[in-house]
């Protein structure tokens, strides 16, 4: 069975584009096949009281300013090595920032990032940070 980590900032609603199209992913993954985990940044209320799809993994980030972040990235990164994890699959900046190094750091052959924009928004030290992880990035998939 491969072993699948979808790494997000949070879920508030299954309605949102990237959010729903992720949750539909989730539901309709052969189980004989694939076992995947949702590993949020931060929990919602939403996520709490419904989400059943798979194992949730609140990885506790409220902000990269908080230094708890960091302690919890690395206990992440332990259980991304407990569970044999054998692909992560990052979404949004938050989320692929930490999805890419924790995988990277806890030996996971393979990092699938996503791009759902064009980045224009994004500030020039965001766009340096991102290139630097894409070299740790095994593909990409757009919408």
């Amino acid at each position: 069975m491969i072993k699948i980590a979808y790494i997000i900032d949070t879920i508030e609603s299954p309605t949102a584009g990237t959010e729903k199209q992720l949750l539909m992913l989730i539901k309709h993954l052969d189980r004989v096949k694939f076992q995947p985990y949702l590993c949020v940044l931060r929990k919602s209320e939403w996520l709490a009281q419904e989400y059943k799809e798979s194992e949730l993994i609140e990885i506790g980030v409220p902000s990269f300013a908080n230094p708890i972040s960091y302690l919890n990235i690395a206990k992440f990164i332990h259980t991304l090595k407990r569970l044999k994890i054998d692909i992560v699959q990052t979404h949004f900046v938050e989320g692929s920032k930490v999805g890419t190094i924790a995988a990277k750091l806890a030996g996971i052959k393979t990092i699938i990032g996503t791009r759902r924009n064009q980045g224009y928004w994004l500030t020039p030290t965001e766009l340096y940070v991102q290139k630097q992880l894409n070299q740790w990035v095994t593909g990409f998939l757009a919408n």
